[in-house]
């Protein structure tokens, strides 16, 4: 019989944690309704896809060194936006 222990795989409890927390601080800080937690966590998961991070056990290659994340289209979580409507639509 197979046991699932979810405990013993540390990083990924931590990670997961780590996102929860990230989750609640954006809706808190937002104060916007756990409605909107679905967008924290694409929100949050987008910018850690965008940190940079070492593989473990493999080697940083020159590109990897080299490679800078373009944080000019991040925009406080919950900030005002508009619908851009085309000219010829409007």
């Amino acid at each position: 019989a197979r046991i699932y222990n979810p405990e013993k795989n540390g990083i990924v409890e931590r990670r997961y944690v780590t996102i929860l927390e990230w989750i609640v601080t954006m809706l808190t800080n937002s104060k916007l309704s756990d409605g909107f937690s679905v967008e924290a966590l694409h929100t949050a998961l987008h910018i850690i896809n965008m940190l940079q991070s070492r593989p473990l056990g493999f080697e940083i290659t020159q590109e990897l060194c080299t490679w800078k994340a373009d944080y000019r289209k991040l925009r406080i979580f919950g900030c005002g936006a508009y619908a851009l409507v085309p000219k010829d639509k409007r």
